[in-house]
């Protein structure tokens, strides 16, 4: 019999187990610390646009599209012939009759497209000034190196009338060497008082237009007023200002 005790063959003596916490160890060296990236220096500032001088048009422009100024240089040459000296008897209008020559034919030959002066276009004023037919005309004699035209441009009405038995009903008159007829007054009865009576104001025919072409005649007087008489159908092509200019 032994002395001593001891475990069974096979067994082993339980262990008692200890945990503790464990200190994790310091690093010997701190890393260092992130340095923020440094901010762009600002750039340049940007140049101020440089703003030009708005450059003085060739000519004046009213408010109404359809009236400018045109500076006419008489150097370039007279402007004799080129207005209807006959207007003044009938609708004291000053009308452009040519500018095939002279100052407004040099105007023209330098002006942007929508500011050339055209056969029916009507003065009213020379120089700022406006006038009777025959007051413009004679400014227009005055020795002077340049003039500026208050330029209106005519209105063109295409109206296609039949007759139908009935009468014009216009009265007409021309004189030798005035281009149209000019339409004095519209009688109370007759196919143009009809057309007017429906007509937006835009076409009516009214005193002071002009007749300037007919079905295939254009211009000569009486060549349109004898169209005018034989001819069943009527393709008129008239000329219009506004009134009270």
């Amino acid at each position: 019999m032994s002395v001593f005790g001891c475990c069974a063959p096979g067994e082993l003596p339980e262990t008692e187990v200890i945990t503790s916490a464990i200190t994790p160890l310091q690093p010997l060296f701190k890393e260092p610390a992130e340095v923020p990236e440094p901010e762009p220096a600002p750039g340049p500032e940007p140049e101020a646009p440089v703003v030009s001088e708005p450059v003085a048009p060739a000519e004046t422009v009213a408010s109404d599209d359809s009236t400018f100024v045109a500076t006419i240089d008489l150097s370039a040459g007279a402007l004799d012939g080129c207005f209807d000296s006959a207007s003044s008897r009938h609708d004291d209008r000053f009308i452009v009759m040519s500018v095939a020559s002279g100052g407004l034919e040099s105007w023209n030959s330098k002006c942007a497209e929508s500011r050339k002066v055209k056969v029916f276009d009507r003065i009213i004023a020379v120089n700022g000034e406006k006038g009777t037919a025959a007051e413009l005309s004679e400014k227009l004699k005055q020795d002077l190196k340049k003039v500026d035209l208050t330029i209106q441009r005519a209105v063109m009405m295409e109206i296609t009338l039949k007759k139908n038995g009935l009468p014009i009903g216009l009265n007409l008159t021309y004189v030798k060497n005035m281009k149209g007829l000019f339409v004095k007054d519209v009688h109370d009865k007759g196919i143009v008082k009809d057309w007017n009576a429906t007509a937006s104001p835009e076409t009516t025919i009214k005193p002071c237009c002009r007749i300037i072409a007919v079905n295939d005649q254009k211009d000569d007087s009486y060549k349109l007023l004898e169209t005018l008489k034989a001819s069943e159908e009527l393709k008129m092509v008239i000329a219009s200002w506004p009134l009270g200019e």
